[in-house]
């Protein structure tokens, strides 16, 4: 019986020993991070050029605070999987009604002033936005690779751009955001 108290004892003097070695290395390794932070200093990251001009006051979100769905972006052409217009379709959702947005896709700004092919006049909030951009830039800036000896392109493989959106809201506030949208074989 003495042997089995000795025994628990033993153990616990080891676990408190383990528990000491943890604590002195969790502070040695507290205080040279606590070094680190006060003599390192960090620059402040430096503007993006996104090609809108966005005023003062403007916040950054994420792409989920403002869509309703994910954007689409098709190529616009009037033929099938053709890529000779040049052109491509952007469509917006958004989840709370803006007056208007101003879009940019690889340094391209196009504005968001239609509803399908009509154009939309901007004196009425909305939360859908269509907009089209020509020339697009599909081989050169956009990366399509059409069929051999064609101009058509059947989608594969699929470039995705970055899209910069400035929403301006019938509040008076307006919001950046950005995200890479896959670009569509087709619009519509």
């Amino acid at each position: 019986m003495e042997y089995v108290a000795w025994l628990f004892g033993e153990a616990r003097e080891r676990q408190k020993r383990r528990q000491r070695r943890v604590l002195i290395a969790l502070t040695a390794l507290l205080g040279v991070i606590g070094v680190l932070a006060t003599t390192t200093t960090v620059s402040p990251p430096r503007p993006v050029s996104v090609g809108i001009a966005a005023p003062p006051g403007t916040i950054v979100v994420a792409p989920a605070a403002v869509f309703a769905q994910d954007p689409y972006m098709g190529v616009h052409c009037p033929a099938a999987n053709s890529i000779t217009c040049d052109r491509v379709g952007l469509a917006l959702w958004l989840k709370r009604p803006a007056l208007a947005v101003t879009a940019t896709i690889n340094g391209r700004t196009l504005a968001m002033n239609r509803f399908g092919d009509q154009l939309v006049s901007s004196s009425r909030p909305r939360t859908e936005f269509d907009g089209y951009l020509q020339p697009a830039g599909l081989r050169t800036s956009l990366g399509v690779r059409v069929i051999p000896g064609t101009n058509l392109w059947d989608g594969d493989p699929t470039p995705y751009p970055m899209v910069w959106l400035l929403i301006d809201y019938a509040t008076g506030h307006s919001a950046l955001t950005h995200l890479r949208v896959p670009l569509a074989a087709g619009w519509g």
